[in-house]
């Protein structure tokens, strides 16, 4: 399911676009054909260089994609804080629970490791 919204405002602007997107599922494919059901290991094998933050549950944003935010569906009490970039307490059989998707970039990635590293 792809929910569609405007978000950068107070609201609503009739003949804009959309400015978040919201994904759900299972069937489905990323960037680089990466299946929407793949496995969090598969996700950072393939997509490389994040960040991660614990809000709303366990969040990560890819560096090759800025405007994408994954939650995981991992315990984010089981993960424990996000410090340095160190994703080795997300289990590696997490799934996407959800995909959000802005118009404009997210997080910065100054300072984490880049894709292939």
């Amino acid at each position: 399911m792809v929910l569609a919204s405007q978000s950068f405002s107070e609201s609503l602007r009739p003949g804009e676009p959309a400015d978040t997107w919201e994904v759900t599922g299972i069937n489905g494919l990323l960037p680089m054909n990466v299946p929407l059901n793949s496995r969090w290991a598969v996700l950072r094998r393939v997509y490389g260089g994040a960040l991660g933050r614990r809000m709303d549950g366990v969040v990560v944003m890819f560096c090759r994609f800025p405007t994408m935010f994954f939650y995981l569906d991992a315990d984010p009490d089981s993960v424990g804080p996000i410090v340095g970039n160190d994703f080795t307490r997300i289990p590696s059989d997490s799934r996407i629970a959800r995909l959000i998707i802005r118009s404009v970039p997210g997080w910065t990635c100054a300072g984490a490791e880049k894709p292939g590293d």
